[in-house]
Formats: structure tokens, sequence, C-alpha cells
């Protein structure tokens, strides 16, 4: 009898286990379907906004380097009298009033930083308004939040030029336009303005079109949507400027994917690390980063240092942009011998032939020939040589003393930043072609193990 009942009860559980795993599927399939919709939706005002400048023969569609609900922003390429391409276009566009005023304030905020070198050339438009069938034709239930509310960006629409208000009821919203160059003028500092939304969405790693996958290993990093941007004022914070804080940390963020190397990259909810900061420093640093990254032996000491200063939780202790790009500089700027010494494969890795090697073809002559992905890879490495002497580390960046007694000393870059080996396959053919040839220089040296 007892064993009939603990029969059912399990039958029981089992059964409404199976409901709620079915709940749980059906509702994640739903899920699936509507970001389907809204991508759908999105790309297909996207397609119409672009139509209003491919009326033009001087003028190519690429794509889109990103569409939601608020806008979008698309790629065009501008060609001259032969039909090359002259220029590359960015254009951005709103889809409702508060989103126009965003688009505005960032196109100030671009002028204003005219000649910074992450900032594009902008050519000088009137405010257009434009009528998207597809926006007039969607069911309102498609352009409202979760919660009911009317979703920021799908909603609402209003002329930008006159500030209206809703046209209330399924009309066409007109989206405002604002254009821009890619251009590069490295000659202006920007000490006071801040990007006031540093999320993993407005970086832009390598990629500047959908479908130049032989460019995308550029190591390129670009923020972007100043949509939010602002002045800092002084007298409201105490006459400091500690906006670039909060940058330098979105950047130290954003980069823990492409460390980590696509593995999942925890919460925000993260408790503090402690970190040594030198003999001689009696204060510790106390970082937001990642303990994966602060003690991964594949991570030069000091670039360990410089993420978890970045991530720092006082504000003291960041580096600044100045500072942040000296780093960036001696790091890249260090010699082979450097890491001839280090542990996993950055002694073969990390020489000047071998990062040059492996972006010549897929990069550099990617516009001059076109790469056969069967063909054999041209990657060399130097024939082994004795190491040289080890040089001394810098000193970690404001330590003021040697970095050895750091919890995070010391230690190799590893290969997995150069490039994705998994984008595509003959890069991948490449990176296991020099891991072959760095095995054979580690067991000459008497590393048996290094293969394991």
């Amino acid at each position: 009898m007892a064993s009939s009942r603990r029969s059912e009860s399990i039958r029981s559980f089992h059964s409404a286990l199976s409901h709620q795993v079915d709940r749980s599927r059906d509702r994640n399939r739903a899920q699936r379907f509507a970001r389907q919709r809204q991508e759908a939706r999105s790309q297909q005002l996207a397609r119409e906004v672009a139509r209003y400048f491919t009326s033009s023969e001087r003028l190519d569609y690429i794509g889109t380097a990103g569409v939601g609900r608020h806008g979008g922003c698309l790629l065009l390429r501008e060609l001259d009298d032969d039909g090359a391409m002259a220029r590359r276009l960015v254009v951005k566009y709103s889809l409702n009033e508060k989103e126009d005023d965003d688009l505005r304030n960032e196109y100030r905020w671009l002028k204003r930083m005219r000649g910074a070198e992450h900032v594009g050339q902008l050519i000088e438009l009137a405010e257009a308004s434009l009528e998207l069938r597809s926006l007039e034709t969607a069911p309102r239930s498609e352009n409202v939040d979760d919660d009911g509310g009317e979703a920021s960006g799908s909603g609402s629409g209003g002329n930008a030029n006159n500030g209206d208000g809703a046209d209330g009821g399924n009309g066409p919203r007109r989206p405002t336009l604002a254009l821009e160059r890619e251009t590069v003028h490295p000659d202006r500092p920007m000490a006071t303005i801040t990007q006031n939304s540093g999320h993993l969405n407005n970086f832009l790693f390598s990629k500047m079109e959908l479908n130049d996958t032989d460019h995308s290993f550029v190591p390129l990093v670009k923020l972007i949507d100043f949509g939010r941007g602002m002045e800092e004022d002084r007298d409201e914070d105490g006459g400091d400027l500690i906006g670039w804080v909060t940058n330098v940390f979105s950047i130290a963020q954003a980069l823990e994917p492409l460390i980590r190397n696509g593995r999942h990259v925890p919460d925000d909810d993260r408790d503090p690390i402690k970190v040594e900061l030198g003999a001689g420093r009696a204060d510790r640093l106390s970082s937001l980063g990642l303990e994966s990254v602060m003690y991964n032996d594949e991570i030069d000491g000091e670039l360990r240092l410089l993420y978890a200063r970045c991530m720092s939780q006082t504000a003291a202790h960041v580096p600044g942009p100045a500072e942040l790009l000296a780093a960036c500089e001696r790091g890249v700027a260090r010699p082979a011998a450097y890491y001839a010494d280090y542990p996993s494969l950055a002694g073969a890795l990390e020489t000047d032939e071998a990062v040059r090697s492996f972006f010549t073809r897929p990069i550099f002559d990617a516009d001059v020939a076109v790469v056969d992905p069967a063909a054999p890879p041209s990657l060399v490495v130097s024939e082994p040589q004795p190491p040289p002497p080890m040089p001394q580390p810098e000193m970690p960046l404001g330590s003021g003393s040697d970095p050895d007694p750091l919890s995070l000393a010391s230690l190799s870059l590893s290969s997995a930043r150069i490039g994705d080996p998994r984008t595509r396959p003959f890069v991948r053919r490449q990176l296991h072609h020099v891991k072959k040839k760095a095995l054979r220089l580690f067991r000459s040296r008497g590393n048996p193990g290094a293969g394991r």
C-alpha cells in the first residue's frame, strides 16, 4: 500500500515537473519568436531608411551596424565616377521624439569632439522626417514593452522637426537622420566629456562592415553612442572630473569576454578582490575584476594589474586615459625577449614575426588577394635561439615598486588574444601551425611536458 502511494506520488511529481518544463519550453519558444519578429521588423525598417539614400546611383547599402526599438545605424558606401569606393558613410536614425533628442545631443557632441581620433567627420544635413510604412502597419501590441508600457523607440512618433507629440494611433513614425563619415584626427584631448552609457553594446570591436570578415580580426576598439553624452561640471563633483573613471571601468568590463575567449562572464554583482600593490605600498587595491582574469597565469602581470586597477572601487587607483594609453603602447613595444622564458606558448607567439605573419594574409593582404581557405598556411616561426637574459619587468603603474611581489605577477599573454581561432578555418590552421613549431621549440629547451 505504501509502495503504491509512493509510486503515485512519484508519478504526480514527474507529471507536474513535466508540465512545468513544457510551460518553460513554450515560454522560451514564444520569447524567441518574438525576438525574431522584432529583429525582422527592425531590419525591414533599416532597408526602408536605406532606400532614401540608395536612390542615388553613387550610394550602395552595405548593411546595418545595429538596429533596435530606439532606431538604428546603417552602413553605406559612396562610389566615385569610376565605381570605386570613395568613402564609407554611417547613417544613424531614431524612431520617436525622445530618441530624436538623444540623436540631436549626440550630433552636438560629435561636432564638439571633431578632431578627436575616434570621431568621424560629420556631414552637415538638415533634419529629415521619413514616412516608413512598416511602422505604420505594425500592430500596436508589438510596440509595447513586457510591462505593458510603450516601448521607447517604437511607440509614439511625432515630427522631429516641430516637436509634435504622439500621433495617437497607427500613423507613420518619422525617424530623424544624422550622418557621419569615418576618418582619423588624433590630436585633440577630450578630458571633460563623458559617454554615460558604457555598456557592452556601445563598444565596437574590430568590425565596421557586417560582411567584411577578413578585417574582423583587426585589434580595434571604438566607443560609440554619445546620445546621452554630457560635459562634467567641477563644481558638482567637488572640484574633480571623474566621469572618465566610469568609462575606463566600462572599457575593462567590455574586454572581459575577449580575455575569457568567449566563456561566460559573471554578472555585475561581484565581491571585491583585494590585490597587493607591491613592496613598499601599505594600501591594497579593492577591485571588482574577475579572479579568473587577475590570477590567470597566461596573462602578463602588468596587464593583469592594469585590468585590476581599471575596475578598482577607489577612483584614486584607476589609471587616467593618458596613463592607460602609455601602458598599452609600452606593452605593444616589448620585444620577443621579454616573453622568451614565459610559460605557455608566448615565447613563440609573441614574436614580431609570428604576429606579423599571422595577420598579413587575413588582414593586410585582404584587399589585394583572395585568401584560399584550402591553401597551406604561410606562417613562419624563427628557428630556436638561445634565450637572452630576461629583462626586468617595468614598474607597475602607480606602484613605484617591482611587480614580482604582486599576487598578479609576471606570466604571459595567451594565444587567444591573437584573434579568435574559431572564426575562420584557415586562421585555426595557422594557429595550429604556430603551436606545433612552438612545442618543438619548447622541447628543444628541455620542456618535454610542454605539449600536455
